[in-house]
């Protein structure tokens, strides 16, 4: 499986996790304290997808710096 497919789906399948446990375990309250730890969340399941996608095309050889942006916008 192409690397930026497979961290970027990890990282829809986070956004989708939180998306149901947030809709089925609390109640719709937009008000709530827990929106706020949303962007937080989502933040951190990109950011470690992205570096562990770059990690991983390193171990394959040796990488410049536009590859590995190039594999951080592709994820």
């Amino acid at each position: 499986m192409k690397i930026a497919l497979k961290y970027g789906l990890l990282i829809t399948f986070v956004v989708v996790l939180w998306v149901v446990f947030t809709h089925f375990v609390f109640p719709l309250d937009p008000q709530s304290k827990l929106n706020a730890l949303a962007p937080l969340i989502f933040n951190v399941a990109a950011l470690a997808a992205i570096y562990r996608g770059i990690r991983e095309r390193q171990r394959s050889g040796e990488m410049s710096f536009k590859q590995s942006l190039n594999t951080g916008m592709s994820i």
